[in-house]
């Protein structure tokens, strides 16, 4: 298998992350809104118990992120990449192959804010709101 180029256009912004903080971005949103993970480890997957704790706060953790307006993403190569915050419903992507038709919308003040919240809460030091093309390869 060979590498890909692809690129992204969204409403956001990217933002310095020292600690890789993007990487991780569900499971701290999830603890920042109170769903945490069991505090048992999960073994072997023999304890039907623990396993069911497991699956309740995965189901949890992916519902509400799945239901949040605003996301992190990522641009550059696994070597070098930097993030970003943006909104889902302005992210439109494009992978090798044909043009893909971009739709830009209009992004309210209620959606910037939005993004303001989802930032305090991660504790996201973000720059100004606007569009942005990023690039990923890898």
């Amino acid at each position: 298998m060979g590498n890909s180029a692809s690129a992204a256009l969204f409403f956001g912004s990217p933002f310095e992350s020292e600690d890789d903080e993007g990487s991780e971005w569900e499971e701290r949103f999830a603890a920042a809104s109170g769903i945490l993970p069991p505090s048992e480890p999960y073994g072997d997957g023999s304890d039907n118990t623990i396993v069911a704790k497991y699956h309740a706060y995965w189901d949890l953790k992916n519902k509400l992120v799945r239901e949040e307006p605003c996301a992190i993403g990522w641009a550059g190569t696994y070597d070098e990449s930097s993030y970003y915050v943006y909104l889902k419903a302005s992210k439109t992507s494009a992978e090798w192959g044909p043009p893909v038709p971009v739709i830009t919308q209009e992004v309210t003040p209620d959606q910037i804010m939005e993004l303001v919240k989802f930032c305090q809460l991660l504790g996201i030091s973000h720059g100004t709101f606007g569009w942005y093309l990023a690039a990923f390869y890898g």
